[in-house]
């Protein structure tokens, strides 16, 4: 986005640099430096007229001064898009290329805070989980006992039980009979 704003730009000032020169123009208007390919014309040497049409239109000085600007995969861009400034990235290429390790540098260093600020949480996430299935073992544990206790005091109620019916039936027999039931 930024190195289209800066092409408009540069295209704005290649146009007020034409108008200040007032450049001799041909009868179709257009300026004389500038060639009109004919058709016939093969394609290398339309390209090459289009590439001198361009460099008129892109003067080196102002291209150099847009390169300061730039960083290395901007120029790239701009490189790619409009076949101008190779022999111009060559000598910015080490600068643009340490700018460019700088920041790979610098996200580096970030992407290894934050992998290690992660692993702090992972590993404190891993600590809260051991705790609490530590606490987890300690309930089942419980748990069981207090089956098994269950499981007792169901045997001793049912033992309790038992007792009682037999208590209950050995004081039927000691009980003495009524006169009621003397006389049946």
């Amino acid at each position: 986005m930024q190195s289209i704003r800066l092409l408009n730009e540069l295209n704005n000032y290649s146009i007020k640099l034409k108008k200040e020169k007032n450049f001799e123009k041909n009868k179709d208007g257009y300026p004389i430096n500038v060639k009109i390919y004919p058709k016939y014309l093969i394609n290398e040497e339309k390209e090459n007229i289009k590439l001198n049409n361009k460099q008129l239109l892109f003067p080196i000085e102002v291209i150099n001064e847009i390169l300061y600007f730039l960083s290395f995969n901007e120029c790239s861009r701009i490189y790619t898009i409009n076949k101008l400034i190779y022999a111009l990235l060559e000598p910015r290429r080490k600068i643009c290329m340490e700018i460019f390790i700088k920041r790979l540098d610098a996200t580096r260093e970030r992407l290894d805070q934050t992998i290690k600020i992660n692993l702090q949480e992972v590993g404190q996430r891993r600590e809260h989980v051991n705790q609490l299935s530590e606490h987890i073992e300690i309930i089942n544990i419980r748990l069981e006992d207090m089956g098994s206790h269950l499981k007792e005091l169901d045997a001793q109620i049912l033992d309790n039980h038992e007792k009682l019916e037999a208590l209950h039936k050995r004081i039927e027999k000691m009980r003495i009979p009524s006169f009621e039931q003397i006389n049946e």
